[in-house]
């Protein structure tokens, strides 16, 4: 979340990021004005197909990601150059490192101590 502080109110941005079968383009929606909670939601959608094929998805998902960003903050006069620039950070410090490879989680349940019968 980014705070944003416009008339002395303090505002937050909720991203709610999505991946569909059927969305061949990146998409946005919003903004949705949360007023109780103070909140600005934008939905995202991210292209599925063009994420999930590639051997190393990280490097997608953040191009889709960031093409969503940009659309979302021209909203608000931001410039391109700028997002893209923030874009190529986060590529840099993401894309080839090791900790934030995906790892799928294993659960172990203990189910020794429940009596069945």
């Amino acid at each position: 979340m980014q705070k944003v502080v416009e008339n002395d109110e303090v505002l937050y941005f909720n991203l709610i990021v999505s991946t569909n079968k059927n969305t061949i383009s990146v998409e946005v929606k919003g903004p949705d004005f949360d007023s109780k909670e103070k909140m600005i939601n934008w939905g995202l959608w991210l292209t599925y197909e063009e994420i999930t094929n590639q051997p190393v998805q990280s490097k997608e998902y953040i191009k889709y990601y960031f093409d969503a960003l940009v659309l979302i903050f021209k909203y608000y006069g931001l410039s391109d150059e700028k997002i893209r620039n923030i874009q190529k950070s986060v590529e840099e410090e993401v894309i080839g490192n090791k900790q934030y490879d995906y790892e799928e989680e294993t659960l172990h349940l203990d189910f020794s101590d429940l009596d069945f019968e």
